[in-house]
């Protein structure tokens, strides 16, 4: 069976002038199911009780407007039912309402069943629905339709689930509900609210209740993320929102709730949930007797989670606690500092919040952050304030190398690590300002890569962020992607799109290289009306290669219709690989430099019937000329390329198979000092390579001898038989094996 996480979730709100709301969960360990799951030995870790408990306090005298009860299978799924005779729309399908009101035109609580609670707990109990998790939550609104928990469908398999206790100020909410975009987003055919009569079309921002607001906020947030639950969170609730006259700062205004008699203010208690697993998050008032929010092991492999009474482990506030099926709890403290999430190999980082000593640099943090790692035994460091300066960590005893290192938001850092697994470090302090503007005398000087952080808390495309800088910008270099160059003398309508023109956007807390056309004195990043979602490279499955903290780029066009993944080899070594969705793709190339060899590239495909085959030759795109040529791409001798794909041929055994002798064209040629030229043989046998000047005199014989099938290359740098450097001009370079004999010609110049 497929491992599971039980969870039942219970808010409950006593009819008061203010409401004092109760939450619940259990959540079952791998392999477990709640419906099958046996009793325990303490308390709130039996199903019927939680059902009990829902029913007892669902009355007219203690919360008349009751509970709403969803769960979803050990699949993960969200499972709907037929709802043709409710009022709600689809989005509240299979939920379960107890309620003392009377069911009217104006209440669209979803009751298909006389005894609703009952209905749940047959159907939670129901061996055959294998229930994995159990959401709660009461109902407590003046002016919103509708019942907790909220849905939101993410994608074809995935239904995520929100349900928040608390509060938030009606600015923030309209703020939020304009950042996302009003009655666009919450309309039928983008994200609709679980809450409205779908006859009386896009709900207002005052038909809505908050907690449904900031449950799209987070998701908006999430998806911008590309997926990550922890940094699109973690965003939500740290984003500065722009509104007329001014900007709120989410943070600042979830730090301080506040109470007026009789409701308490920006108080967002919550649990999240994507069908897999639970987030919590505690943002209680400042009476600790109120918004708690709290969990236990239990020893019928589950977990409880609960608020108004504390079980074993409550959380302090700004908490953030991860319950999963497959690992233990994870509890984040101050879940307001939280910022890096890095991953394995290079990691293109800025570090916007940190603890600051304004005394000495109001952007510089004096503490080695780093120094509290000791997870890993390799983790190394590269920034550009002191070009070439690496931290090497060293796991035993922990310390860094130098022991002390100045931190500087503005700055990028590339971090590579080798854990065995991803991992996230907490950064404490503030935020920089994000108005923050590079002083007099840090001036960004033109033709030459700047390492900039990105310190603005919104995602936003280059051309928004960069404002009035925009037009000075030449390239930019991400951890996932390149920009650049520009087009030259509008030759680009004939190779048609460059991928390395496709506008991308700056992510919050990453860091990027940028060059500019002219010198820029006081930069700083600007912020527009709209967010844009961050961008991350898929994964290939049949090329693995090594990242490296820099890389080359190459543009393929023209690609066929039936390559879904290209490789890029250097000596038989993967350097670079992309997953092809469109006809044209972008690869970053890792190429290893340390090498003085002049290795050409060779490119291996696999198409949709997943065979792997060799490009037997490609064209490269000559920017002056405006054409394509064939000749060979050098390992480290360009910085960007465009190439185009010739002839296939499949892979035997992992070697390219070769028709024919072939002698390729030299590179880089014109030359000097020193030039690559490469062969290629289809099987083991005796060869001369000798280099000739135009009246036919022997230069210099290169190699002379026998040689293994397969692709070779030789260096010749400019010099005689005698080792005494020639002059500048034309030469032959031939290759003789048996009686064949091939002749190419190099311009050397000096």
């Amino acid at each position: 069976m497929k491992k599971i996480i039980l969870v039942t979730l219970l808010m409950l709100c006593v009819s008061v002038v203010f409401a004092d709301c109760d939450m619940a969960a259990m959540i079952a360990k791998a392999g477990y199911s709640i419906s099958t799951l046996n009793t325990g030995s303490g308390s709130y870790d039996d199903p019927d009780e939680f059902i009990d408990f829902l029913i007892a306090y669902s009355s007219a005298s203690t919360n008349p407007d009751g509970y709403g009860v969803t769960y979803i299978d050990g699949n993960g799924i969200f499972p709907t039912i037929n709802t043709t005779s409710c009022s709600l729309n689809f989005y509240s399908a299979q939920a379960w309402y107890v309620t003392a009101q009377n069911i009217n035109s104006n209440n669209y609580y979803y009751n298909l069943y006389t005894g609703p609670m009952e209905a749940a707990r047959d159907a939670i109990k129901l061996d055959a629905n294998d229930v994995a998790i159990v959401l709660g939550h009461d109902r407590r609104s003046d002016t919103a339709k509708g019942n907790h928990p909220f849905r939101f469908i993410y994608d074809i398999n995935t239904t995520f689930q929100f349900m928040h206790n608390g509060g938030i100020d009606n600015d923030i909410k309209l703020a939020l509900y304009t950042e996302l975009g009003g009655s666009n987003w919450f309309s039928l055919s983008n994200h609709p609210s679980n809450w409205w009569n779908t006859n009386n079309g896009n709900p207002a921002c005052n038909q809505l209740i908050d907690s449904e607001v900031l449950f799209h906020w987070i998701m908006k947030n999430i998806m911008e993320s590309n997926g990550d639950i922890l940094s699109g969170v973690q965003k939500a609730l740290t984003a500065t929102i722009p509104v007329t006259g001014g900007e709120i700062d989410l943070e600042e205004e979830f730090r301080t709730p506040y109470y007026i008699d009789p409701v308490w203010h920006n108080v967002v208690n919550f649990v999240l949930t994507d069908g897999e697993t639970l987030y919590l998050f505690r943002n209680g008032g400042n009476s600790w007797d109120h918004h708690l929010l709290s969990w236990q092991e239990n020893d019928n492999n589950s977990y409880t989670v609960k608020t108004r009474s504390e079980l074993d482990n409550g959380l302090d506030q700004f908490d953030f606690v991860i319950l999963s099926r497959d690992d233990d709890p994870v509890v984040y403290h101050d879940f307001f500092d939280f910022d890096k999430h890095f991953s394995s190999g290079w990691n293109w980082e800025s570090f916007p919040r940190l603890e600051r000593d304004e005394t000495i640099n109001e952007e510089k943090d004096i503490v080695p952050i780093f120094e509290t790692i000791q997870d890993f035994e390799d983790i190394s460091l590269l920034d550009m304030r002191d070009v070439g300066n690496w931290l090497h960590y060293i796991s035993n005893p922990y310390q860094w190398s130098p022991p002390a290192y100045d931190i500087y938001s503005t700055d990028l850092y590339k971090i590579d690590v080798d854990p065995e697994d991803d991992w996230i470090t907490v950064i404490p302090g503030t935020r920089l300002d994000p108005d923050y503007t590079f002083p007099t005398g840090e001036e960004l000087a033109a033709g030459t890569y700047h390492w900039l952080g990105y310190w603005l808390p919104q995602t936003q495309d280059m051309d928004v962020a960069f404002g009035e800088f925009w037009e000075y910008v030449e390239e930019v270099k991400a951890e996932e992607w390149y920009y650049g160059p520009q087009p030259i003398n509008d030759r680009d309508v004939i190779i048609g799109h460059k991928p390395s023109l496709t506008m991308r956007a700056l992510e919050y807390g990453k860091g990027y290289e940028v060059k500019f056309s002219e010198e820029i004195s006081g930069f700083h990043w600007s912020t527009g009306a709209e967010t844009a979602e961050g961008y991350e490279r898929s994964t290939t499955e049949n090329f693995i290669c090594e990242e490296q903290p820099d890389y080359e780029v190459i543009d393929v066009l023209g690609i066929p219709e039936n390559i879904v993944e290209i490789g890029v080899f250097q000596d038989s070594v993967c350097v670079g690989a992309v997953t092809v969705q469109d006809t044209c793709e972008q690869i970053l190339v890792y190429v290893d430099n340390s090498s003085r060899d002049q290795i050409p590239y060779n490119f291996e495909v696999v198409s949709n019937n997943r065979s792997i085959e060799e490009v037997i030759s490609y064209h490269v795109f000559n920017e002056d000329e405006g054409i394509f040529e064939q000749r060979s791409l050098i390992a480290g001798c360009q910085p960007y390329s465009i190439i185009r794909f010739g002839s296939l041929g499949e892979l035997q055994n992992e070697t390219p198979v070769i028709g024919a002798i072939q002698l390729h064209d030299n590179y880089p040629n014109p030359f000097n000092p020193e030039t690559n030229i490469s062969f290629s043989l289809p099987q083991d046998q005796e060869i001369e390579l000798i280099v000739y000047n135009l009246k036919g005199q022997k230069v210099r014989q290169l190699v002379s001898g026998r040689f293994a099938s397969g692709q070779h290359s030789v260096v010749w740098g400019g010099k005689d038989d005698n080792g005494k450097k020639v002059s500048s001009g034309l030469y032959l370079y031939k290759l003789k094996a048996n009686d064949l004999e091939l002749t190419k010609k190099m311009l050397l110049l000096k």
